[in-house]
């Protein structure tokens, strides 16, 4: 029988908990804001804080678009594009001399386990961002 119709005004069927796996569940959103702050109290506050969007009119994307096509209807092509772009920014930031003469710290690195920079450079990077400021 329908809930609308029916004489009794009980609850209308039954609460569902989303679990955090659910992603954009309110778990889910409490579940990353936990394991953010459990990566600052095991390594401290991030000297740097990077982000990066994507823009459907890059060229790489719409050379990837068939006449007609929209960015939107191409989810797989956007998503490979902008890895490709994040690995180039990341490669930038962690193998040039982006911020200094030397690689980047490791205090910067450790949030990309993929790349190592020499132990040595974070007090000598450090030292020279304090004199400069």
């Amino acid at each position: 029988m329908d809930h609308i119709n029916a004489e009794d005004d009980g609850p209308c069927g039954q609460r569902i908990f989303l679990p955090n796996t659910f992603t954009g569940s309110p778990r889910h959103f409490v579940s990353l804001y936990q394991d953010a702050l459990a990566v600052v109290s095991r390594f401290g506050k991030p000297d740097l804080f990077l982000t990066m969007t994507c823009n459907p009119s890059w060229k790489e994307i719409q050379e990837a678009l068939l006449p007609g096509q929209e960015a939107v209807d191409r989810p797989d092509v956007v998503s490979r594009v902008f890895k490709l772009k994040l690995e180039e920014l990341k490669k930038d930031l962690f193998f040039s001399f982006v911020f200094c003469y030397r690689r980047v710290p490791r205090s910067i690195s450790r949030y990309f386990p993929k790349f190592e920079a020499p132990s040595s450079s974070l007090s000598k990077v450090m030292a020279r961002f304090l004199k400069k400021a």
